[in-house]
């Protein structure tokens, strides 16, 4: 990756990931569900406002919804997994492991937690 931030929306902090080795938070169960925000691209808005969700989790498949060339990399950047998609698709957890992991389908980038 040539950019690679984490935005949290609680703090308003928006860390570069290639030049902080770690970030730490205080979460608690109020915390939304989309609190953090990984971005790819410096063009992609701070706050998550007008991007889609493509892709979540439901058990222990990923659905990812759209068209084109789906890319998971891991938090360190390492590509883990590419995949072409069209329309639907369901992917099973078991080939990855516990961590967070960034979806990317065209344009568009959004975080995962497997546990």
């Amino acid at each position: 990756f040539g950019y690679l931030h984490l935005y949290d929306k609680l703090t308003d902090e928006d860390i570069d990931l290639l030049k902080e080795s770690e970030y730490e938070f205080v979460g608690s169960t109020a915390d939304g569900a989309d609190r953090f925000v990984v971005r790819l691209d410096p063009s992609t808005p701070s706050t998550g406002s007008g991007t889609e969700v493509f892709v979540w989790q439901s058990g222990n498949d990923i659905i990812v919804e759209g068209n084109g060339e789906l890319q998971v990399f891991d938090v360190m950047g390492r590509l883990v997994s590419t995949q072409y998609v069209n329309g639907v698709e369901t992917m099973c957890t078991s080939s990855l492991q516990t961590g967070v992991y960034v979806f990317r389908l065209n344009e568009q980038a959004q975080k995962i937690v497997i546990r």
